[in-house]
């Protein structure tokens, strides 16, 4: 199985939330750990707000080494218009889940706006 992890996946790992175990099963089981650009500027962000910088940098460098960063692409942008109307997704999410349906990938998150979608293992609730 292939993952795109999704932000929300990421901070609940690195902030101890009470689903971390499960989404890192998720990510011993898979063959390929994908993470969104999108995702990097999100929980980058979080973790500094939440954090302070240093814990950001630790974090990004696990992030790093865990996951391969797919770049946002001009196809992952046009997929995102059509989510975005689809789903009424958020920018952010639209484009996620953009870029894991143009990689054939599944997405790992908790997110609520993403339950029940095609392609998602949602570990949320």
């Amino acid at each position: 199985m292939t993952l795109l992890v999704d932000s929300w996946a990421w901070l609940e790992v690195f902030k101890k939330g009470p689903k971390a175990t499960l989404v890192t099963q998720q990510l011993k089981k898979s063959e390929s750990v994908f993470v969104s650009a999108v995702s990097v500027f999100e929980v980058g962000r979080c973790m500094q707000r939440d954090l302070g910088d240093s814990s950001r940098m630790e974090c990004m460098h696990v992030l790093l080494q865990k996951a391969r960063v797919l770049p946002l692409t001009l196809e992952d942008s046009f997929t995102a218009f059509h989510v975005c109307k689809q789903h009424a997704f958020h920018a952010t999410d639209a484009l996620i889940y953009a870029t894991a349906v143009n990689h054939d990938c599944q997405l790992l998150t908790g997110d609520p706006h993403f339950k029940g979608k095609l392609g998602v293992i949602y570990v949320g609730d």
